[in-house]
């Protein structure tokens, strides 16, 4: 069946005056090519993360979804390339009560709120201002930055 598809293309393509031709190099995405995110690696667990403005980045393992407090956090460091990366073992994460699916969220400081020692969850201890996004006719969300059309 795929020969006769393909006999129909080339016979499709030569009628409009085209060339059916195989690709001499594969095609590739440029995708992840950091290998951001958390990722299981032999009897470790790789947390990468890139931020060019971060000052420090911690990763906070949970052993739930939702509605549970953290089991263990980690602190990033910075690398080449602005990815900040730290490595985990399964055992450590075991160990902190983390035995099935890994659930992990980042938390960042940088120039508008630099980290300090005595922070705590939902404290503003260390806070200095909102950042200000860079262009104009955009809002804030919950989560992050949208483009909203001018008026």
């Amino acid at each position: 069946m795929h020969r006769l598809w393909r006999a129909l293309l080339a016979a499709t393509l030569t009628a409009a005056g085209l060339t059916l031709v195989a690709p001499t190099v594969p095609a590739s995405a440029g995708i992840d090519t950091q290998t951001l995110g958390g990722r299981y690696s032999g009897s470790n667990i790789n947390f990468r993360v890139y931020s060019s403005r971060a000052t420090r980045i911690a990763v906070y393992v949970y052993a739930a979804a939702t509605g549970a407090q953290e089991k263990a956090s980690y602190v990033l460091t910075k690398g080449t390339g602005d990815v900040w990366a730290v490595t985990v073992s399964t055992a450590t994460l075991q160990a902190a009560g983390v035995t099935g699916t890994v659930y992990y969220g980042y938390r960042a400081w940088g120039p508008n709120w630099p980290y300090s020692a005595s922070w705590t969850k939902g404290s503003s201890t260390g806070f200095v201002s909102t950042w200000t996004p860079p262009a104009t006719g955009s809002t804030r969300t919950s989560c992050c930055w949208t483009r909203t059309p001018a008026r």
